[in-house]
């Protein structure tokens, strides 16, 4: 997707918006626990998480997150805030883009108090919050994905409550020539005033805008948050990893007027099992601690496969634009990222004939012949044939090594290589593979793939 798509989708959610943000005001609005942060990752980023939320945490900061969840998850925070106030959340995100939440807040006991009775010895009553939601969220296009939500709504306060009813929207989106680079947008809580009592309440409606910037040591988050006639709320947020499964975290937020704003969080990563701390500052009210449990389950799920349409190369591509059958280095570069594109949106032929047209402008130590032949490795490789792939990655793998060429495109080939070993059955070879790409690379699915492939060889060793 486009940059200037991009901003006129933003633009086009803020506009909408526009009327439901002017209503109410911040603190002034009930069921304002909607406002909390959720789970301890996203507390130890300061809350900047609208862009990162693929995971069992979407419901709570943007729904679109749930077109992006690679296996099955369920998460479990515990909240013990300031003043004895205590909060649990429980998050389910499933691979095929549905999710549900419950979010639940209690002020404990309270002492009854009257004008004519201020000891207070007329008993005590309780105050609870209580939402619960489902959503779902989907990839409509290679980088963008968009996502709803429906919640109920309840608080109790000494035997008077009321229910509400409130939905959330939201958009999350890549930059194919950005690497690493994602942005979110959310809309929540748009709903009915609710009755409470004799009156009539406005839902606390936010509008979030987020962006983040990964790689394979860490990340950085940014955010915006706007909460009716609130003035707008920023949040910043850090987290590295240091050593293999350790990740710690510092963020920073303008959510409340109290406090420095200031969190520090550390977690625990392995393939199905996390655990998450953070710790938050909030001034005179002293500090709130949270503490959330992560399970994962199931295979990771494949990239969606949209419709191909008929492929018919451009006039530009067709014909080179110096004499003689070579391109110059910039068609190149287009044609490759071209083929790069289509094999990204699973259209193996199509970007097999995109790079039919470059192999005649390609030396044989460039970079952009080993980028080339790692593509036809995955190509061939999705077509099902294997031992052609596995020619092309070690092509590529030679002249990597030959031009010194280390990280992301070492990686992929070695990546391939692995693959095409295990599809072979030759499983420690594959391991080796593996491991050599999430050294040079480190993500997620690769970690996933190592640690996997180890469980099995382990097992077959029994």
């Amino acid at each position: 997707m486009k940059l200037t798509t991009l901003l006129t989708a933003t633009l086009l959610l803020l506009v909408a918006s526009g009327r439901a943000l002017a209503e109410g005001s911040a603190g002034a609005s009930s069921f304002d626990f909607l406002m909390l942060d959720a789970n301890a990752r996203a507390v130890g980023l300061g809350g900047a998480y609208t862009s990162l939320a693929c995971d069992a945490n979407a419901l709570n900061y943007n729904p679109a997150g749930l077109g992006c969840v690679k296996r099955n998850e369920a998460t479990f925070m515990h909240n013990q805030y300031a003043e004895g106030i205590g909060q649990e959340y429980l998050g389910l995100a499933l691979k095929q883009g549905f999710g549900a939440q419950l979010n639940y807040l209690r002020f404990g006991s309270i002492t009854r108090t009257t004008y004519s009775s201020p000891d207070g010895n007329l008993g005590d009553f309780n105050v609870t919050d209580t939402a619960f939601g489902v959503g779902y969220g989907k990839q409509v296009r290679e980088a963008f994905r968009l996502g709803g939500a429906i919640k109920i709504l309840r608080e109790s306060n000494d035997g008077t409550s009321a229910t509400g009813y409130a939905a959330d929207l939201g958009a999350i989106a890549t930059l194919a020539n950005w690497e690493g680079v994602q942005f979110g947008a959310a809309l929540q809580n748009l709903g009915p005033s609710v009755r409470y009592g004799s009156t009539s309440e406005k839902l606390p409606r936010i509008i979030r805008l987020g962006s983040s910037y990964s790689r394979s040591i860490g990340l950085v988050s940014f955010d915006i948050t706007k909460e009716g006639s609130d003035k707008l709320r920023f949040a910043l947020g850090a987290e590295v990893e240091p050593i293999t499964m350790l990740l710690l975290r510092l963020g920073f937020n303008t959510k409340s007027d109290t406090g420095a704003g200031i969190a520090v969080g550390v977690g625990w990563k392995g393939q199905n099992f996390s655990v998450d701390y953070a710790l938050s500052l909030l001034g005179d009210l002293g500090m709130a601690n949270r503490m959330s449990v992560t399970y994962r389950w199931g295979d990771v799920v494949a990239p969606p496969s949209f419709e191909p349409r008929e492929y018919k190369p451009r006039n530009r591509y067709s014909a080179p634009s110096i004499s003689g059958d070579r391109l110059s280095k910039n068609e190149v570069d287009m044609l490759i990222l071209k083929a790069r594109k289509l094999v990204a949106a699973r259209k193996y032929v199509p970007a097999q004939d995109i790079l039919k047209e470059v192999d005649n402008s390609l030396v044989e130590m460039d970079l952009r012949r080993a980028d080339y032949l790692e593509i036809l490795g995955r190509v061939n490789f999705e077509l099902g044939k294997v031992e052609q792939a596995r020619q092309y990655y070690s092509e590529s793998l030679n002249i990597g090594m030959g031009l010194g060429i280390v990280g992301r495109e070492a990686a992929k080939s070695y990546e391939g290589m692995g693959r095409c070993l295990q599809a072979q059955g030759d499983k420690a070879g594959a391991l080796e593979y593996y491991s050599k790409a999430y050294e040079l690379e480190r993500t997620p699915e690769r970690k996933i793939q190592v640690e996997s492939l180890q469980k099995q060889l382990e097992d077959s060793l029994r």
